[in-house]
C-alpha cells in the first residue's frame, strides 16, 4: 500500500525512539494532542508510531516520503474526522453529508440561494455541536480505511527499503 508521511526535517524516519511531548502539536497549540495520544497509545500499546496518509498533501516545513507499506506495519486506521474531533478541532462535515445537505437545500429553496447557504451552514454548525461519542477509538478503527480522510497509524521505525520517494519542495523558503 503506498501512504505518505510528512515530517519536520530534522526527524529521522529510520531509527531512533519517538516522544509524543517532543511533538509541535504537544507545545500548546492543540490543548487535546496529548492525552489523545496517551489514549492511543495505550490501545496499541506503544508510543512508537507516525501518521500517514494516502495523499500527498504536502505539508509546508516538512519532507514527505512516499512509503510502499506492508500491512503487518499498520497499527491502525482512524477516521480522520474522529480523530480531529477528539482534539477539540472544529472541521468541515465528511463531503457526503454536506452533498446530501446541499441537495436537502436545493428542494427546500429552489429559488434562493441565501436559504440554501443558510440551510447548509445550520446543518454543519449542528453537526460540529454533536458530543464526540465516548467509544471514539472503536467507531474510529470501524470506519477506518472507509473514511474520507483515513489516518494510518505506521509502526516506527521505518526501513529504508519502505521510502520510494521524498519531497523537499515544502522546505523552500523556510529558514
Amino acid at each position: 500500500m503506498e501512504l505518505w508521511t510528512w515530517q519536520g526535517p530534522c526527524f529521522d524516519l529510520h531509527q531512533g525512539i519517538l516522544d509524543p511531548r517532543k511533538s509541535e502539536y504537544a507545545n500548546g497549540s492543540v490543548p487535546e494532542y496529548l492525552s489523545a495520544v496517551r489514549e492511543i497509545e495505550v490501545k496499541l500499546g506503544t508510543n512508537q508510531f507516525i501518521w500517514a496518509s494516502r495523499d500527498r498533501n504536502p505539508d509546508k516545513g516538512r519532507i514527505g516520503y512516499r512509503l510502499e507499506v506492508q500491512e503487518a506495519h499498520i497499527l491502525a486506521v482512524l477516521d480522520g474526522f474522529l480523530w480531529n474531533r477528539r482534539l477539540g478541532q472544529q472541521i468541515c462535515p465528511p463531503k457526503a453529508s454536506t452533498d446530501a445537505w446541499e441537495k436537502e437545500a436545493a428542494n427546500l429553496y429552489p429559488y434562493d440561494g441565501k436559504l440554501r447557504s443558510d440551510y447548509v451552514d445550520t446543518k454543519t454548525k449542528e453537526w460540529q455541536r454533536i458530543p464526540l461519542p465516548a467509544d471514539w477509538w472503536q467507531r474510529a478503527k470501524d470506519i477506518g480505511a472507509h473514511s474520507e480522510i483515513p489516518q494510518y497509524l505506521l509502526r516506527y521505525p521505518i526501513a529504508r527499503e519502505r521510502v520510494k520517494e521524498t519531497d523537499t519542495s515544502q522546505l523552500r523558503g523556510i529558514e
